[in-house]
């Protein structure tokens, strides 16, 4: 149970952190989801990502017997799993490479969290008026 609630917690932060804006907008608007800045949610987000990594870790020790035990049963039904391994690796590594080489639709959901990230951020009143000055002082002599 305990790994449950931690996975629906790791589940909330990561969707918080996906549509939070940049660090720079966040800390210069005091952005807040629930009243918590963008740096506790990546503090809550790493802590939980190590409270459930320990704590699958001690689930496994736990039942180690258990999971040899079922092993050894079906090595012994002589289940041929060669097809259910090889698709496994195949959707895998077909995952991973679409996601090194930004090919969609793998790319998607980085180009959606980029639209997200990108719509907080709205040119405000001094920013264009930097760029007036830019522009102004560029064109003079």
């Amino acid at each position: 149970m305990l790994m449950m609630i931690g996975l629906v917690g790791l589940l909330l932060t990561g969707f918080v952190l996906f549509i939070a804006p940049r660090g720079r907008f966040a800390n210069w608007n005091d952005w807040a989801v629930l009243g918590l800045s963008r740096q506790q949610w990546i503090s809550l987000h790493i802590n939980a990502s190590v409270a459930f990594t320990v704590l699958s870790i001690i689930h496994l020790f736990m039942n180690w017997s258990r999971l040899v035990g079922y092993i050894k049963r079906r090595s012994k039904l002589q289940v041929n799993m060669k097809r259910e391994l090889a698709a496994a690796l195949a959707i895998t590594l077909t995952i991973t490479l679409a996601t090194i080489l930004n090919l969609s639709p793998i790319s998607l959901p980085m180009e959606l969290r980029g639209e997200i990230r990108n719509s907080w951020e709205r040119p405000t009143i001094q920013s264009a008026e930097v760029s007036l000055q830019e522009s102004v002082g560029s064109s003079q002599p």
